[in-house]
Parts: C-alpha cells; structure tokens; sequence
C-alpha cells in the first residue's frame, strides 16, 4: 500500500505546516513518510507545494508525479495543472473566478476553506488546518485517536486542534 497527497498554495498560507503536521500523524501511525517541498524563495505569495508519499514498506521513489489526493488552496500554481490526482480538494473561490492561466479543471471537491476559516474561527490562518481535517477524514484517520499536537505550534495549539476537527466534521 502506497499513498501520495499534494499540497499546493502560496507562501503564508500554512503549506509547509500543514504537511510536517500530518507527515507526524502518518509516523505516528508506524507508516513510514517521504515529505518534499518545492517553493520560491519569496516569503509570502510564491509558489508552494507539498508531497506526501506514505507506505506501510520502505519507499524507494518519493516522486509523486500522480496522486491519490490533491489540495489546492491557490489557483495560480503551475504544479497543479500536471498533476494527475485521483481525487481533488479544491479552494472554492479558485472555482468561482474565471482563471485565464491555469486549467484546474474544478472537478472534485469544492470547499470554501476561506470563508469558513473566517466565519466560524475569525481568521483565515486556519484554513491550513481546517484542510488537515478534511485530508484525514479522506484518509480514515480520526483526529480524536492521534497526537494533533505533535508538530503544531505553541501559539494558538487549542484553536489549531479545534480547526482540524472541524475539518474533519465538515459537511457541505
């Protein structure tokens, strides 16, 4: 059993924790994880993205040129369109705007990560999380039976903790 997920935002959007976070929950799980990241050297707004690859064997090759999962939180990334993903959790407002450089192809599952982060948190900085939540339940993984606080920062832990079971809760 092999698994590959893809991560793609843009810098400042919580790409890089999002993946470190659930790499530790896949660990902790006895799975063992290959995690890559590709991204400008800008701070905020470059390009980011993430894979994942996890395995109950050994992984011999942690290029994950198709996916089983594929989230987006921003439409201008040029790695999503060449990946071939089983199934796609997208950005809801990357869908609801007319996109003339990228051809995403908003097939899938369309969330508002956004608007919900803002709404029901205040912030769009857990967005990140609320995704983690969604990812886990696509995968069968209950938030309730691993350590969510391996990997997440001190700062603002109970509402990162409150986000990813929300996320995992979500319904449309």
């Amino acid at each position: 059993m092999i698994k590959k997920i893809k991560l793609v935002g843009s810098g400042g959007q919580g790409i890089k924790l999002l993946g470190h976070v659930l790499g530790n929950i896949l660990t902790e799980l006895n799975y063992f994880v290959s995690l890559n990241f590709e991204f400008d050297t800008s701070v905020r707004g470059g390009n980011i993205s993430a894979d994942i690859i996890y395995s109950d064997k050994k992984i011999e090759n942690p290029i994950a040129d198709e996916t089983d999962i594929l989230l987006q939180l921003e439409g201008k990334q040029e790695d999503a369109i060449k990946v071939k993903a089983k199934e796609k959790i997208i950005e809801q407002s990357i869908c609801n705007t007319e996109c003339t450089k990228c051809d995403i192809r908003c097939a899938g599952k369309q969330i508002p990560f956004y608007d919900v982060a803002n709404k029901k948190f205040g912030s769009k900085i857990y967005m990140n999380m609320i995704a983690l939540g969604v990812i886990l339940k696509h995968l069968g993984i209950n938030p309730e039976k691993v350590n969510l606080k391996n990997g997440l920062p001190e700062k603002y832990i109970e509402q990162n903790i409150e986000a990813i079971k929300y996320g995992y809760s979500y319904s449309d």
